[in-house]
């Protein structure tokens, strides 16, 4: 956790639960205790980025009809939205970079997860490549 902490610099008054990393709830907790937590907005914003791809990839609303409490449960525990077998064996190149993009963003460890500037240069290399017939 202390790792993490190096990492957490900007306050966020809130978040969207559906959204939120581990980090973002365990970090919300401590602010019961410590007015001043902070949540770095990077790394959770990756996060709720590989959350939002597997959103646009299942057309689906994350952690639908869940509460926050069982959400948090989830998350804590290192669940993830499920990913159907259509997107999971999708021939398509850009739809397999996607996921792989998302779930390497909604890892639990944040220190291991990839900046914007990584996840944009994969997706932009897929997307040229599969819409110029290179791949």
């Amino acid at each position: 956790m202390n790792q993490i902490k190096g990492l957490l610099k900007s306050k966020v008054k809130g978040l969207s639960h559906r959204y939120a990393s581990p980090e973002a709830f365990r970090i919300l907790e401590e602010r019961n205790e410590n007015e001043n937590a902070a949540l770095d907005d990077g790394v959770i914003d990756v996060y709720a980025f590989g959350i939002i791809c597997w959103e646009l990839l299942e057309r689906k609303i994350p952690w639908e009809g869940k509460t926050y409490n069982e959400i948090r449960e989830y998350v804590l525990n290192g669940d993830r939205p499920r990913i159907s077998k259509e997107i999971e064996c999708s021939d398509d190149k850009l739809v397999s970079k996607m996921l792989l993009v998302s779930k390497k963003a909604w890892g639990h460890d944040p220190t291991q997860r990839p900046t914007f500037d990584e996840m944009s240069q994969d997706l932009e290399l897929t997307y040229y490549l599969q819409y110029t017939s290179i791949l």
